[in-house]
């Protein structure tokens, strides 16, 4: 968790949270291996993935965009590589299911975010932004 704030916790491992970044807006759902990543991330901490974890963000981050190569950027609308997502998966796998995927946002795909870091996955849209 970034800011601690849960909107429902299941019985399942699932947490959804109303922001990723405190007061974004960005409400994302996660499975306990987003979990790990999303604490991990928290505290600036490594983290190892070892099997397929699932996240998802229905309304998006519009507004809320981030660095799509990091996650610390100190000003993630002023970075080169700035990107906004509608309505996406995230879908965390071990590092080395990623080779070969593209992180081009505007490839009209999946895409990897983060992917020199500990937190890479694969970005998966589900609808477009008008």
């Amino acid at each position: 968790m970034v800011d601690g704030k849960v909107v429902a916790e299941g019985s399942n491992g699932w947490t959804c949270m109303p922001d990723t970044m405190p007061g974004d807006g960005a409400a994302m759902c996660n499975d306990a291996i987003w979990m790990k990543i999303m604490g991990a991330m928290g505290s600036k901490q490594d983290v190892n993935i070892e099997g397929v974890g699932i996240s998802y963000m229905l309304h998006g981050d519009i507004g809320a965009g981030v660095s799509n190569s990091d996650p610390f950027h100190a000003n993630h609308k002023g970075a080169a590589d700035y990107v906004e997502t509608g309505p996406h998966l995230m879908i965390a796998v071990p590092r080395e299911l990623l080779k070969g995927m593209t992180d081009d946002p505007s490839s009209g795909g999946p895409y990897v975010m983060w992917g020199d870091t500990p937190y890479a996955h694969i970005m998966v849209p589900v609808a477009d932004v008008d």
